[in-house]
């Protein structure tokens, strides 16, 4: 009788106990994390950035690309310098666009971006206008833009291979594809095979002998680019 009364008395425990953590009535004691309110000053946040204003499908050509890069200089000169680098086969300049805060002296990461090697692929032609005003424009509003072009030096050619973007071809004036003219892999048979003479295996130039990837390699060569 005793041991059958014990056994109630634990059993009834149990279940009080048990009632009493679903219920609520009995709290288990729990360890939180502690969270760090981390806050900024308005004048450590990014402001939104601006977008270039462009039109769907619009592209620009040649001439019209070189006369945007010139508006880019006439509306930011503190920010912009225009030069040429070489002449192509077809004896068009192969513009490049340098943006940095030019006031800053100081020593500077250098950064290079190209487009348009293949002239029929306008996107990277497009892409690297569209690059080179979304940073000029959202320059005096957004604070991690205007760390970028205070320490560092943005090289942009929007057409390295103007002859081809003129007559909408992936080769330049001679038939050649630049892109299969660099020092890695030259003389290797990778590619096109028809026409022969479009494979830079097979023509009879050195590697870097055609002045568009020349002048690509020899002005790269002159910056510590990152």
């Amino acid at each position: 009788m005793k041991d059958r009364l014990q056994t109630t008395i634990v059993i009834l425990l149990i279940l009080i106990i048990t009632l009493g953590i679903f219920t609520g009535c009995i709290e288990e004691e729990k360890k939180y994390m502690k969270i760090e309110e981390i806050t900024k000053s308005n004048d450590e946040l990014d402001q939104a950035s601006i977008l270039p204003d462009w039109k769907n499908g619009e592209y620009h050509s040649y001439y019209e690309t070189f006369k945007k890069l010139e508006k880019f200089n006439y509306e930011y000169p503190e920010l912009v310098n225009i030069f040429s680098i070489g002449k192509s086969v077809g004896n068009r300049d192969i513009f490049c666009i340098k943006i940095t805060n030019e006031s800053n002296d100081q020593k500077k990461f250098s950064c290079l971006i190209d487009g348009c090697i293949h002239g029929n692929e306008w996107e990277g032609g497009e892409a690297c206008l569209y690059i080179a005003e979304y940073l000029l424009i959202n320059y005096k509003t957004n604070k991690t833009i205007f760390n970028i072009l205070n320490g560092s030096e943005i090289y942009i050619i929007p057409i390295l291979n103007p002859d081809g973007r003129e007559n909408d071809d992936r080769f330049n004036e001679n038939g050649i594809d630049l892109n299969r003219n660099f020092d890695v892999h030259f003389g290797r048979i990778l590619g096109y095979s028809i026409p022969l003479g479009k494979i830079f295996g097979f023509i009879k130039i050195r590697w870097l002998g055609i002045p568009g990837t020349r002048f690509f390699v020899t002005n790269s060569g002159r910056h510590p680019f990152s």
